[in-house]
């Protein structure tokens, strides 16, 4: 593993993945790794940063400096997912949830918001794996039943033609047979003609 320039933002050989962190008593705390580190900067920025708004700027910042990021897409995902909970909602989440009631009115800090929405991006990513997983086994099951039904009428057209073939060689074998019978009677019919003239005789 490898330091970024920025601290808090690492390079993780094994799983290819940029991550970020802070320093909370002196022990570095994870938040999380990411596919560009574009992402990783952003969050990073936005736990040790003390606004609780203006997101954007941090996004747009990062990406102007940060030229190893190429994919703009990272971008876009990022801003999707950030827009999509605001601070407001968390902080309306936590007041009315058991646990806030229970300890107390506690003070909400963006690291605490940080890791909400990387739960809820974790979340959104396996309710998506699972629902594509969902797709991708119907389609396989698609797949095999129009194998199976092109199986299977390619087994009756071949019986059909089978059947059809066979009719013809008996229809044949039968008129070929028809045929030598024939010849053998009028064969027969002029053996049996001298012997009447010479008799006549």
């Amino acid at each position: 593993m490898s330091s970024d320039s920025i601290g808090g933002v690492k390079w993780l050989e094994k799983t290819k993945r940029w991550s970020a962190s802070i320093t909370m008593g002196g022990n570095d705390l994870i938040l999380g790794s990411f596919e560009s580190r574009c992402e990783a900067v952003a969050v990073h920025q936005m736990a040790n940063s003390p606004r609780t708004h203006d997101y954007a700027s941090l996004f747009s910042d990062c990406l102007r400096n940060d030229h190893e990021c190429s994919n703009n897409n990272a971008k876009i995902s990022v801003d999707a997912d950030l827009y999509a909970v605001t601070i407001q909602d968390v902080v309306t989440s936590m007041k009315m949830s058991k646990a806030w009631n229970a300890f107390g009115k506690k003070r909400f800090s963006l690291h605490e918001w940080t890791m909400q929405t990387i739960r809820h991006n974790t979340y959104l990513k396996a309710v998506k794996d699972g629902l594509q997983k969902i797709e991708d086994m119907k389609s396989q099951e698609h797949q095999n039943q129009s194998k199976c039904e092109k199986s299977k009428d390619l087994v009756t057209s071949n019986v059909r033609n089978n059947e059809e073939q066979s009719l013809f060689e008996y229809t044949n074998l039968k008129e070929q047979s028809k045929s030598v019978d024939s010849k053998k009677e009028r064969t027969k019919r002029k053996q049996r003609d001298p012997k009447k003239i010479v008799l006549n005789r």
